[in-house]
């Protein structure tokens, strides 16, 4: 292998490696009143608003992605760190740039470019049905 294969490979090595990067989702989870036991991920429902049911709420979820990170990665992350805390349901609460608003029962999704680069972040609150 000469010298330009060897630098074609490190240059394409760390484009997946930064392309994975711009993929990846932190967030954060914060418990608030009662502890209760984990729950399968996929019994956590994903809610945009309030539901008819009584609840309570038992924390607080964050997501925080890369720059492609997509919607449904955003609200798997969150999904599975309610589901740690033992949440029935997660109630998203908003997104960076994005207003959300209910018209006649269909969800209304604004969006707002504030910077060449976003990255996406959102927030909901986990609950447990009473």
């Amino acid at each position: 292998m000469n010298k330009s294969q060897i630098y074609v490979l490190l240059v394409l090595s760390l484009l997946f490696t930064g392309c994975n990067s711009a993929l990846n989702v932190w967030g954060d989870t914060v418990r608030m009143g009662k502890e209760y036991p984990p729950v399968a991920v996929e019994n956590v429902a994903i809610l945009f608003e309030k539901p008819t049911k009584t609840y309570e709420v038992i924390g607080l979820v964050s997501a925080l992605g890369g720059t492609w990170a997509s919607d449904g990665v955003m609200f798997k992350s969150m999904q599975k760190s309610a589901a740690a805390l033992g949440a029935d349901a997660i109630i998203v609460r908003s997104e960076s740039g994005t207003s959300m608003s209910s018209n006649n029962g269909s969800l209304v999704v604004m969006q707002q470019q504030n910077s060449a680069i976003e990255y996406p972040k959102t927030s909901a609150f986990a609950i447990k049905y009473l």
